[in-house]
């Protein structure tokens, strides 16, 4: 990795479009979800997606990119920070496989996040904030834009994920440009 990109994964606005960026490449393999999570710690990284099983369970991407990094690179350190595009889940989930991110971040050392759009059923910056994280959201209008698009389309069609990976895949294919549009 050079300097140059060493320093740019400081800025976690770059990381975002990062982790969009690796969102949209992904976007239709059939497994691949809405959120995307960039997971730093001393200039080494990951960038995971959520994944949806045949079974319509969700692993969500901080969850991933704890393991995928510690696999990789060892123990995170109280400097890392994770970039998420939708603030991390905090509540229980029936279809959510393991902890809610917000504890699997805690319970790893992460306390530095970054976010491209508040959920607003996660709670608030306060929320984080009395969880013991460093929260920050995103301030560009160019990656809140498609981060929103993202949510607002998992709402509308998060019965099919769950059932239907197949027409999930449809679905995507013919929504991409506008999920993606501007990046």
């Amino acid at each position: 990795m050079s300097v140059e990109h060493g320093e740019r994964l400081r800025d976690p606005e770059f990381c975002l479009r990062k982790a969009l960026a690796f969102l949209k490449s992904e976007w239709l393999k059939p497994e691949i979800g809405f959120v995307a999570c960039l997971l730093e710690d001393s200039g080494s990284y990951v960038i995971t997606t959520n994944i949806v099983n045949s079974k319509g369970m969700i692993l969500h991407a901080e969850n991933r990119a704890v393991s995928q990094f510690e696999s990789q690179y060892g123990q995170l350190s109280s400097s890392s920070k994770a970039v998420v595009t939708l603030s991390p889940c905090v509540e229980d989930s029936p279809r959510r496989i393991g902890q809610s991110c917000s504890s699997i971040l805690l319970n790893h050392g992460v306390k530095n996040i970054h976010f491209g759009l508040m959920h607003e059923k996660q709670g608030s910056m306060e929320t984080y904030m009395q969880m013991g994280f460093s929260p920050s959201l995103s301030t560009d209008p160019n990656i809140i834009k498609p981060c929103k698009r993202l949510l607002d389309f998992y709402i509308a069609n998060k019965e099919t994920i769950y059932s239907n990976l197949d027409a999930w895949v449809a679905i995507k294919k013919a929504n991409e440009k506008i999920v993606f549009n501007g990046l």
